[in-house]
């Protein structure tokens, strides 16, 4: 998720500084967060648990099945985050009263590991087009270059690479009782700790993680997917070229890598759909502090945080199609799973 910039003095949005009308927000915050988005969040937790237990099933002889495995536990961690937001935040609970700071209470405890898993993912997504880029473009060498141990390495370093998004706003703030001496009152929620530089040290926080991380995920997946799609082209004129002659082995891309690679720019175009908008007004809110909570344009990031949260969730909902339709090996170990289930559940009827 995106930095809202909590950089606020005050419990609640001052609504007095609206350009778009209440009612538009709400409809809005309801439809992207508290129903559609609630929804999809929920079937997607049930569908990573799902691809968790058939990736276990299937093994990691094949090291792709490490980086899909990789991916299905932080789309989950993704969709546990955000349905914390989904819940807590609302038309309701932004306007009410309250002795806390809604946005400011998920903001730290949601937004930000929801950020960090969808960073995570996004990175492991490129990672896995990048893996697959090197074994179109050099078909026999690849098994030298990647294997399951610097699969798993570069996974560490990806989370290593991702970890500011946790790290400095857990560092340099935590959860705490603050007063507001101007209107008299008390109210829970972030509290900067006092040898923090903030102007300095979120500055650089929100380039690194909402601006350059997002940008450059961005970037190694369109990269490695138009090398893909170029390299497969020359491939296939080739082929054409040869026609009626038996091909070398060292010339021949096999069908399963074909059809890894077609999964992986599945994946790749999803996760660039889905995250565009996020990354737009992360840009945005980067460059123009307007944007920011508090900000005079507040209303109008929001609005756009609501459809990037509801994209954001179904990205991390809907690998399991993908892999279902791609993947014969695991289409066959889902039908297992549900049949012996099935059976089960009708033997336990009929007893």
């Amino acid at each position: 998720m995106t930095h809202l910039n909590t950089n606020s003095s005050t419990v609640n949005v001052n609504y007095s500084l609206r350009t778009i009308p209440g009612e538009v927000s709400d409809i809005f915050t309801i439809l992207c967060l508290n129903t559609v988005g609630e929804i999809i969040g929920l079937f997607g937790i049930v569908a990573n648990i799902i691809n968790i237990r058939i990736f276990l099933k299937q093994g990691f002889r094949e090291s792709i099945n490490i980086t899909f495995m990789a991916l299905a536990i932080t789309d989950l961690g993704a969709l546990l985050t955000l349905q914390m937001a989904n819940i807590l935040v609302n038309p309701w609970s932004l306007t009410a009263s309250l002795d806390y700071s809604p946005l400011e209470v998920v903001a730290l405890l949601s937004f930000y590991p929801h950020n960090y898993f969808l960073r995570v993912s996004g990175l492991i997504t490129a990672f896995a087009a990048f893996e697959r880029c090197l074994g179109v473009v050099f078909p026999l060498k690849v098994k030298y270059i990647i294997n399951r141990k610097r699969i798993l390495m570069g996974i560490f370093c990806i989370c290593i690479i991702a970890s500011p998004n946790v790290f400095i706003p857990f560092y340099c703030s935590y959860l705490d009782w603050k007063v507001v001496p101007m209107f008299n009152i008390s109210y829970f929620g972030i509290v900067y700790r006092e040898d923090v530089r903030r102007d300095f040290d979120f500055s650089f926080a929100y380039f690194y993680t909402d601006f350059f991380l997002p940008n450059l995920t961005l970037f190694l997946l369109i990269t490695n997917n138009l090398i893909m799609a170029v390299q497969l082209t020359a491939h296939a004129s080739w082929r054409r070229e040869v026609a009626g002659k038996r091909e070398s082995l060292s010339n021949q891309i096999s069908r399963k890598e074909k059809k890894i690679v077609q999964m992986l720019t599945k994946l790749s175009l999803i996760f660039i759909v889905c995250l565009i908008p996020q990354s737009a007004i992360l840009t945005a809110v980067t460059f123009v502090k307007g944007f920011g909570l508090g900000g005079p344009y507040f209303d109008v990031a929001w609005l756009c945080y609501c459809v990037s949260f509801l994209l954001e969730s179904v990205h991390s909902s809907v690998n399991i199609f993908v892999f279902y339709r791609m993947s014969s090996r695991y289409r066959n170990i889902f039908q297992m799973l549900f049949s012996s289930h099935s059976s089960i559940y009708i033997k336990r009827v009929t007893v």
